[in-house]
């Protein structure tokens, strides 16, 4: 079977704007787009705010787990590689409640119009080794850095969507802009 483990947030799901979107409906001052340049939450706050409590009650409501909007128009060119014959995994590090993975699940399968073979919660900030090392060789599409190297160490082709927040590093990863150029890239592959 050919797998591509992916990541969720901002790699399938758009968390950034959509975090910060509550946190203004909730009235808390934030530097706008501060989270999509830094992807650190406290870089986005004027004051001290205990932003993991932010983030608990963020990922606490069902609601707002459940309805993020795609990330970059990635629907089309996961179908086209679904349609190729790769099954997707989705590996997230989000808070692990009871909810979390089937709201994930739900909202994958609504926006890529397929369910995904599984869905791995790791936890907030936890590491995803364990989960990528349930799968040989695969591809693997991550944001964050460290992830993306650790899914490169365990043999996994690695692409790392590039963002403001990770474009002044490099590793043993193939950077791209979005899941097009994932499908170009495989699609030349299997030429």
């Amino acid at each position: 079977m050919k797998y591509i483990l992916t990541d969720v947030d901002n790699v399938l799901l758009d968390f950034s704007h959509q975090f910060e979107e509550w946190v203004i409906k909730k009235d808390i001052p934030i530097i706008k787009g501060q989270l999509q340049k830094t992807y650190t939450f406290e870089s986005m706050f004027h004051t001290d705010q205990d932003y993991r409590k932010l983030i608990d009650e963020f990922y606490n409501c069902e609601y707002t787990m459940s309805t993020f909007k795609e990330y970059r128009e990635c629907s089309k060119p996961i179908n086209d590689l679904k349609n190729m014959g790769y099954t997707f995994v989705a590996i997230t590090a989000c808070d692990d409640k009871d909810h979390m993975t089937k709201s994930r699940a739900e909202n994958i399968a609504n926006l890529m119009g397929f369910s995904f073979e599984d869905v791995h919660v790791v936890g907030f900030n936890s590491s995803k080794e364990f989960a990528l090392s349930q799968y040989g060789p695969s591809i693997w599409v991550e944001d964050t850095i460290e992830h993306a190297i650790k899914g490169a160490e365990l043999g996994h082709r690695t692409f790392l969507i590039d963002h403001e927040y990770n474009k002044n590093k490099n590793g043993p990863f193939t950077r791209v802009n979005n899941w097009y150029d994932i499908k170009e890239i495989l699609c030349d592959t299997e030429r």
